[in-house]
């Protein structure tokens, strides 16, 4: 059982709480301020089970407004909270890092388990507000959000009769030096292909469109940019009631998303889209297949926080790389930026020098290859099919019309899904499902060989076991395929 150094009077509450709720040992989430991304995961965990908490490595005021958010249940339930400026290896220290402490014993949550303690309790629980706690001060702060000078969705008017909007999330905290973590995750170039892609839908009718509004990069036409700076006056305001930033930030996108601004939300893996996830706001949500931290995340692929997961297989920067799996010493999984973990298994990682890594970490991500963008695209038909009421199933797959299954029937997409799919509209016009078809199996081929070559090996680490599954499950998904294409179109593909 893992013991930690906290202050005594901490102690003492952490054991009464246990007893009260007949745990044999404290039971307690534990958190670096660091991972600002996690602090919604242990809000929302904190709402639904209610633990004692502590917060770590909070040495600067940059996550002073997350610590705010993540210990407004905490004091407004009486339940213990601790935070300090200590890292998590002094607390699990031989000795004392401070006077006044106690080494105890706990049973410790961490970020993915906290994950796993929300989803637990989820079903026990009305989360929707759970994030953005205003209680009786909600309608005066909606009143401020309706205001020209504050919403920044006022300058791009409500969708009409013949639009959706959907929130596209940027995301650039990944490329901006030794603080950022996961640059593989940022936009990127991905971006412009993201709103192109959305701009280009159409319901089953022809006659609805969707139309991307871009949260979090630069403002413009559609655009509401680093919205939460507009929010600053309501904040302000509502300081002195108790009311924390973040919580005010949530309920904006709470209130916009009920009056009808946006209609769900895309963007890659972060906390912010996870934010909005926690509400019940439809997400798509964007990772990178057999990277670590993906299988935490497809915790949150639950019908009632509809959510829908999609994993792009080939990574988008060169800071990703193979590294050595913590679960499976002879497994590798990918990480970005890789060079802070240990190499796969046999495996050797050249040294880079420090200005190498700052190059190649601060350099944003690139595209997606054709097939990731296909990827992505079927999830997106998938997610607005799924949860835009009357916009109908724009995506169909030769499995369906063959073996009779709903084209996507779960919740976590990938290559193994779009390599089976077509367009509907495209479903009574066999030629353009064949040039489909030979464009992405083209295009894959493309993508395999790439993964075969000296030098992205040389890049990335990939190990020849993981190299061989990749290949293994291209050729096992064309052979797969190929009958059931032929049967559609009328002749051998």
């Amino acid at each position: 059982m893992p013991a930690i150094w906290v202050p005594r009077d901490f102690a003492t509450k952490a054991k009464d709480y246990a007893k009260k709720f007949k745990q044999p040992v404290p039971k307690i989430y534990i958190l670096s301020a660091a991972h600002r991304g996690d602090m919604y995961h242990i809000r929302a965990a904190l709402f639904t089970n209610p633990l004692p908490l502590v917060l770590h490595s909070c040495p600067n005021t940059a996550t002073n407004d997350l610590i705010e958010y993540v210990t407004v249940l905490p004091k407004e339930w009486s339940v213990p909270f601790f935070t300090t400026q200590m890292t998590m290896t002094q607390i699990q220290g031989a000795q004392s890092p401070a006077a006044g402490l106690e080494k105890v014993e706990f049973v410790l949550v961490r970020e993915a388990a906290s994950t796993r303690e929300f989803k637990t309790n989820i079903s026990q629980h009305d989360f929707k507000h759970s994030m953005a706690i205003t209680t009786d001060y909600r309608q005066m702060i909606y009143k401020e959000f309706q205001k020209p000078a504050i919403n920044p969705f006022a300058t791009i008017g409500l969708p009409d009769n013949k639009t959706r909007h959907v929130l596209v999330l940027h995301r650039g905290t990944g490329c901006t030096g030794d603080s950022g973590v996961y640059p593989e995750l940022d936009t990127g170039a991905a971006l412009s292909q993201l709103v192109s892609m959305i701009n280009a839908q159409k319901d089953v009718t022809g006659k609805l469109s969707l139309k991307a509004i871009v949260a979090g990069g630069p403002a413009g036409p559609n655009s509401i940019g680093q919205y939460w700076n507009k929010l600053d006056p309501v904040v302000t305001a509502f300081k002195r009631h108790n009311i924390t930033k973040r919580d005010i930030e949530a309920d904006f996108l709470l209130w916009a998303h009920d009056q009808g601004y946006f209609s769900m939300a895309v963007g890659f893996r972060s906390g912010a889209l996870d934010l909005l996830t926690f509400m019940g706001i439809e997400t798509l949500s964007i990772g990178l297949r057999n990277m670590g931290g993906e299988e935490r995340h497809g915790l949150l692929v639950e019908q009632s926080l509809k959510r829908i997961n999609v994993q792009y297989d080939q990574p988008r920067h060169g800071a990703t790389e193979w590294v050595k799996s913590d679960a499976d010493a002879i497994k590798a999984v990918l990480d970005s930026p890789g060079w802070k973990r240990p190499a796969p298994f046999g495996m050797n990682r050249p040294d880079k020098s420090a200005e190498d890594k700052a190059e190649i970490k601060t350099t944003p991500p690139g595209r997606f290859n054709d097939v990731d963008a296909w990827t992505v695209e079927v999830a997106l038909r998938t997610a607005a099919g799924r949860f835009l009421k009357g916009w109908g199933q724009t995506v169909s797959s030769v499995r369906y019309e063959i073996q009779k299954q709903v084209p996507i029937d779960h919740d976590i997409v990938t290559v193994r899904d779009s390599r089976f799919a077509y367009k509907s509209e495209d479903r009574n016009n066999a030629q353009a499902r064949e040039a489909h078809f030979k464009a992405l199996k083209a295009a894959d081929v493309a993508a395999m060989n790439r993964l075969a070559s000296p030098a992205y090996k040389a890049q990335t680490l990939l190990p020849d076991v993981r190299k061989q599954e990749y290949t293994a499950e291209s050729t096992a998904d064309w052979e797969a395929a190929g009958p059931l294409i032929s049967r559609t179109i009328g002749k051998k593909f």
